[in-house]
């Protein structure tokens, strides 16, 4: 009888193995870099909704392709879930872009969730039509950060060289009469040092992430960036899940879910400021008649994106008043 009992045993194990589908998950970050630790408790999560149904299976590093390729790569099955930065593709995600307008938000845990809902209701189906969208997140909201002085005002960063952080901020900063400086975020810390760089927009704990704490000592404190990004899943491999890992999948891509990621990484990143401030560096934050002379400079940024919106098919000034003014309602603006 136990022999029996153990052969059972064994034939169910095997059963449950053979129906677990193996979820391929791409992102281009190391394992250890933020938010990748909370992106990978989301996966766990993720895992244990499924009843065993889902197993996940992660390519860092961008073993997969390029970080400008991660849309692409669940959209043609490569992986089947993909951390994509839309941002990186410049022009293709007009309407995503919104996100990354400078002085939008000032709250990113709560623009998030007030973004998802905005755009997952409106607008991924047709501009992202060709993947099945899961949720947005973003980076904690960027500040500008300086190696040689103090900036208080736009006209303060003419003629300096600064590292922006997706094109819609390096529009905005060649606006103001700055050089833009392209390149990989990994790639900042050897231009800083070779003083091909004045300034970079970062949250305030990746000047930690790539050693540049002590190269950048001027800091201004106003939400003048941020790096909206999206999880998507390839839509073949989403229709063809057994019904139980299809549920898990729709309850962890949600606007909630999408807050409490940045809610994490947003706490994590204010400590950076705290130790910024410690060690003695200068942090700037523009009183009302400062910040309104960033507003004005930023209005041509926003012009440009409602023209870019308008020409996907979007009633772009409708849309962004639209978002505004939930992101009002929930605090979240600037």
């Amino acid at each position: 009888m136990l022999r029996i009992v153990s052969l059972l045993a064994l034939m169910l194990c095997a059963s449950t193995a053979s129906a677990q589908t193996v979820l391929r998950v791409a992102h281009w970050l190391s394992p250890t870099a933020m938010p990748i630790p909370v992106f990978e408790k989301w996966l766990q999560s993720l895992e244990r909704a499924s009843n065993g149904s889902l197993k996940v299976q992660i390519f860092p590093t961008g073993q997969l392709g390029k970080p400008n390729d991660h849309y692409d790569i669940a959209r043609d099955g490569i992986a089947d879930l993909s951390w994509s930065v839309p941002g990186f593709n410049a022009g293709r995600f007009p309407v995503f872009g919104v996100l990354e307008l400078p002085m939008i938000a000032s709250n990113a845990p709560e623009a998030i969730h007030v973004f998802d809902e905005w755009y997952r209701s409106r607008h991924a189906g047709k501009e992202m039509a060709d993947v099945h969208y899961c949720m947005a997140i973003t980076t904690p909201v960027s500040s500008l950060h300086f190696t040689k002085k103090e900036v208080v005002l736009p006209a303060d960063v003419r003629g300096m060289r600064l590292r922006p952080q997706n094109a819609i901020s390096g529009r905005y900063f060649s606006s103001l009469g700055a050089t833009i400086v392209t390149g990989a975020a990994a790639e900042v810390k050897q231009a800083v040092d070779r003083g091909l760089v004045d300034g970079v927009a970062f949250p305030w704990r990746t000047l930690f992430n790539f050693n540049l704490q002590n190269d950048l000592k001027f800091h201004l404190d106003l939400p003048l960036a941020s790096g909206p990004s999206a999880w998507v899943i390839n839509p073949r491999a989403y229709k063809a899940l057994p019904p139980d890992a299809r549920a898990a999948i729709d309850s962890h891509c949600t606007s909630d879910w999408a807050r409490r990621i940045v809610k994490e990484w947003d706490d994590w990143d204010a400590v950076g400021r705290k130790d910024l401030q410690a060690a003695g560096h200068k942090i700037t934050a523009p009183n009302g008649k400062q910040q309104a002379l960033w507003r004005e400079s930023t209005v041509a940024a926003y012009d440009s994106w409602v023209a870019d919106a308008d020409k996907a098919g979007v009633n772009g000034r409708a849309e962004l008043a639209e978002f505004q003014k939930r992101l009002r309602e929930r605090k979240a603006g600037f």
